[in-house]
């Protein structure tokens, strides 16, 4: 039995390379087309930024500060609530419900620089950003709502925009050099495995062209030894 080595199949891949150039420029082609056909979403960014309000003592805004670090994840949470976006809803005038705009949305909390990332997804980058933007405004509302009064009777803590969205800055969803590269890996190794096939398919063949055509079966090899060279029998 031949042993067919790696060195042995790396050179019938390159015998075979038309096979990969094909297969990659169909994968390429259909990257780009499945880009094109698959409706191409919008990601508006704000930054909003807890702060500790009015005038504090050391004390004061060491506990305020402390207080808000661990609220970080709870704003995550009202970023997504119907106690931000609806007022975002009446403001911007937009037909959908609060839980059909949550799923556009992403908050995403820092708690060491009590800095809240939003992250909002649409079809138009101007909207996008309005309602990025939107959010990021409505926090300050939430925050004071969720905040209890301090010593003072005051609200201890604010939500400041410290990096409005713009609909220039927004970002395309559609991956489209992760979409054409994938597919074009995919025909890549689509035509590989056509070229080890047709390879090993044209191995056999020339095998069996050596050695005169496949192995009788013992049966065979019975019922010939009982002929003789005009077919008759011994």
């Amino acid at each position: 039995m031949e042993i067919v080595t790696a060195v042995d199949r790396a050179r019938a891949v390159a015998r075979r390379w038309p096979l990969l150039l094909v297969g990659a420029l169909l994968g390429l082609a259909l990257g780009l087309v499945a880009t094109k056909m698959v409706a191409t979403g919008y990601v508006a960014d704000a930054k909003a930024f807890v702060v500790v309000a009015g005038k504090q003592d050391t004390a004061d805004m060491s506990a305020a500060s402390s207080y808000a670090e661990g609220q970080m994840s709870s704003y995550e949470t009202a970023a997504t609530s119907p106690l931000v976006l609806d007022p975002v809803i009446d403001k911007l005038k937009l037909d959908m419900s609060a839980s059909e705009l949550a799923k556009q949305v992403t908050a995403t909390a820092t708690s060491k620089s009590f800095v809240l990332d939003i992250m909002v997804e649409d079809s138009d980058p101007e909207r996008a950003a309005s309602i990025a933007n939107a959010i990021a405004s409505q926090m300050d509302a939430a925050i004071k709502t969720l905040t209890p009064l301090d010593q003072a009777g005051a609200k201890p803590l604010n939500a400041v925009t410290i990096t409005p969205a713009s609909a220039d800055d927004t970002v395309s969803s559609s991956s489209l050099v992760r979409n054409v590269a994938g597919l074009g890996l995919l025909g890549v190794l689509t035509g590989l495995a056509l070229a080890l096939m047709l390879e090993a398919l044209s191995a056999s063949r020339a095998t069996a062209a050596r050695t005169g055509g496949p192995e009788p079966s013992p049966r065979r090899r019975d019922l010939d030894s009982t002929l003789d060279d005009d077919g008759s029998a011994v």
